[in-house]
């Protein structure tokens, strides 16, 4: 069972929730800005519903809502890593190894049950002739 959204922001470097921008509102998301753009704080991302949005601080776009989508009320549009370039990855966060381990776990459940090949039914062949 997957467990509700805590709405907690995981910082990363000194940033945390203020790194993303949400819609404001239902509309069409335009942008011309491509994941792992350098930005800076005020620059226009695109525009959301006709409404310009901005970049919330200086960084690189870790995410950005595809160019054309329909985007309701209160969905992330962007997510801005202020680390630069160089940042040193350190490893998944704990969410991500969560997610890493009930996948696994899954994968492994599956892997036990016996396999029935789909559409294979009695009076026919693998071939799928009337045997």
């Amino acid at each position: 069972m997957t467990m509700a959204p805590d709405d907690l922001a995981r910082n990363l470097g000194v940033a945390g929730k203020e790194r993303f921008v949400y819609s404001k509102r239902d509309g069409l998301w335009r942008t011309p800005v491509d994941v792992g753009a350098r930005v800076y704080k005020g620059i226009t991302l695109g525009h959301h519903a006709g409404v310009p949005v901005f970049a919330p601080i200086d960084g690189f776009l870790h995410g950005i809502a595809r160019d054309g989508t329909i985007a309701p009320k209160g969905v992330k549009l962007v997510e801005i890593g202020p680390r630069g370039r160089a940042a040193a990855w350190t490893g998944p966060d704990e969410r991500g190894l969560a997610i890493a381990e009930a996948t696994a776990i899954g994968v492994r459940a599956a892997a036990q049950r016996p396999f029935e090949a789909p559409g294979v039914s009695e009076g026919y062949s693998e071939a799928g002739y009337v045997s």
